[in-house]
């Protein structure tokens, strides 16, 4: 993309400056991806609730850690897709894939095994630095000026978040293991047009890996 225009303007103007399409993509997202105020008590409360009504489907007990094995698998099925900040494709971890499942699979059962890090210590660091992504913003739609200069306002356009391969892996040998469990207590109106569009299985497996462990 070429540029960018403020959400007031109907014309776009020619070749704004980095500093001003950075502006312009901070002032419209950064209220969107900011943390939110949370009423806790009533959250627990939710759940509190939920749980007492589901808890005869429970079946969380004898999940176990991903192994070699759902790696492996997890490594075959995944397609290409661009890698994030340390420019790792899925296919470098395809050209070993026993290797990189051996790998990957002691490094989920090592972080799994740790404690709540404090600010400032090595592993703090590591998982800070391993959650970060790029963020893509791509134009939706199809202008007629996009043949030479595609200009957008930033509520046209459209976030595609990039992280890094490992991290991808790791949240998908996970979710092989939570899907099942969590599917038996999602009700099936909130599961969405396929397994992991309900709230629960995204909440849980994403847990795994970005909460502030």
């Amino acid at each position: 993309m070429q540029g960018i225009i403020s959400s007031h303007e109907k014309v776009p103007r020619a070749s704004p400056s980095t500093g001003e399409v950075q502006a312009a993509l901070k002032d419209y997202w950064k209220p969107v991806y900011s943390p939110k105020p949370v009423d806790e008590d009533f959250m627990m409360k939710l759940l509190g609730v939920y749980r007492n009504r589901n808890m005869h489907d429970f079946d969380f007990e004898n999940i176990e850690l991903p192994d070699a094995a759902d790696f492996e698998d997890v490594i075959g099925a995944v397609r290409h897709s661009a890698p994030g900040r340390d420019g790792l494709p899925y296919i470098a971890w395809k050209a070993e894939k026993e290797v990189s499942a051996y790998i990957l699979s002691g490094v989920s059962d090592h972080l799994a095994e740790q404690e709540v890090p404090e600010p400032g210590t090595f592993l703090h660091n590591f998982l800070d630095d391993f959650n970060q992504e790029y963020v893509v913003f791509a134009p939706k739609g199809i202008e007629e000026a996009d043949r030479h200069a595609p200009t957008r306002a930033p509520q046209n356009l459209r976030t595609i978040f990039l992280i890094n391969s490992d991290n991808k892996l790791i949240a998908g040998a996970t979710k092989r293991r939570l899907i099942r469990p969590c599917m038996r207590i999602t009700l099936a109106n909130q599961r969405g047009f396929s397994p992991w569009a309900s709230i629960l299985p995204q909440y849980c497996c994403a847990g795994c890996l970005h909460a502030d462990i």
